[in-house]
């Protein structure tokens, strides 16, 4: 009974597993428990440990490929996507050409998101209420400005323009 029931579940989550979906390692994880728990073979189901690495590997393809776009389309996450693509990609041993990215797009797309962050901070800085929190969101901003290279211009800001926000919340 258990082993017709576990060859049964068994198949449903590689069916799901071949279907492509970003939880396929899970589905993997799945079909390894029932193959253990009922005592059968990978062949009994209608696979193999090289189908399981081939599915493995395009379902984290496809994943880093998503968070790729996404962090072109511009995204503050930068730093922890990046990293979790440069992971990925090394965990299933591909390069980022193999993705369609490069070292020189990661600086560009983290220059980019650095943009993103530092207009986030200057957009809140008009709604601040304290002083600690101006002189906050001025060294967030600066933060983004130096770790990127950038000048206040890319920013859309300038020195002047912090300053006098500090200056006015310091009155408080």
């Amino acid at each position: 009974m258990c082993e017709k029931n576990c060859v049964e579940q068994a198949k449903t989550w590689l069916k799901y597993a071949r279907a492509g979906s970003f939880m396929c390692d899970s589905y993997i994880e799945y079909i390894r428990k029932e193959v253990c728990n009922g005592e059968i073979s990978l062949i009994d189901i209608g696979t193999s440990e090289e189908e399981l690495k081939e599915l493995l590997v395009s379902s984290y393809k496809k994943n880093v490929i998503a968070w790729l776009e996404n962090l072109r389309r511009g995204n503050s996450q930068y730093s922890s996507i990046i990293s979790y693509v440069r992971n990925t990609v090394s965990k299933i041993g591909l390069s980022l050409a193999d993705i369609g990215t490069s070292e020189e797009e990661f600086v560009r797309l983290k220059r980019k998101g650095q943009i993103i962050m530092a207009n986030y901070w200057l957009e809140q800085l008009p709604n601040t209420i304290k002083y600690s929190h101006c002189i906050a969101l001025v060294g967030y901003i600066c933060d983004e400005i130096i770790e990127g290279d950038l000048s206040f211009v890319e920013v859309g800001t300038s020195v002047k323009e912090l300053v006098s926000f500090i200056l006015v919340k310091a009155q408080n």
